[in-house]
């Protein structure tokens, strides 16, 4: 069982994150003027589940570690993937009821964020290589938390799913933030062969990412 918050799941610092500045401007002073201040955490740990794989073998340099945002509500790894986990000795964990249906940042995006809290509390890992994916719009809300949060997550794994970066549905982090997800994550985009319409958004969306690494 999970026990541990983080400071960066408060909901403080995810309306910053993830929001425009103005906007997220916007959302304090609505909350202060309302008189209705913002709960820090909105989920309570004792009552979510979360699957955990580990590989058999623990590496001399700690851990890598995946935090995989599904689609669907259920917390599941699948059996072909233990082996391609096992060999860079990656440790997967993800979290029930944080599907497409859940709300983004009281859910989804804090859900994933203290998955790699917990793990990191309690298996020695690599700090440069935790990362986070998904698939389908799992796969979105693992972009939207890699923007947001490039001192966690050093890579996005974007299996069928991505969105532009820069719009008024996906804006842009703060300026430290921006520039730290500009130098240092990596973004891979998965997609088959056959998936046209999510190829199309690959190649519009991989565009605009190197072009923001060139900045």
């Amino acid at each position: 069982m999970f026990t541990e918050y983080s400071p960066l799941s408060r909901r403080t610092e995810l309306v910053r994150r993830g929001f425009s500045p103005l906007n997220a401007l916007r959302v304090l002073e609505d909350s202060t003027s309302s008189g209705k201040p913002l709960r820090a955490q909105r989920v309570d740990l004792a009552n979510e589940t979360f699957t955990v794989y580990v590989p058999p073998h623990a590496p001399p340099h700690g851990y890598a570690l995946l935090v995989f945002v599904p689609p669907w509500e259920t917390a599941t790894v699948p059996k072909l993937s233990r082996a391609a986990l096992d060999r860079p000795n990656m440790i997967l964990v993800s979290a029930a009821n944080s599907g497409n249906g859940a709300d983004v940042l009281n859910r989804r995006e804090r859900l994933a964020l203290l998955a790699a809290e917990n793990i990191m509390r309690s298996y020695p890992l690599d700090p440069e290589r935790v990362y986070i994916g998904g698939f389908s719009g799992g796969s979105r809300m693992a972009l939207r938390s890699a923007r947001g949060y490039p001192d966690v997550f050093h890579g996005a794994l974007l299996h069928a799913g991505s969105d532009p970066i820069g719009n008024a549905q996906s804006p842009l982090p703060p300026q430290e933030l921006l520039r730290q997800f500009q130098e240092s994550t990596r973004v891979v985009y998965v997609t088959g062969a056959h998936d046209n319409f999510n190829l199309a958004a690959v190649r519009r969306d991989s565009t605009v990412a190197a072009a923001m690494v060139r900045v």
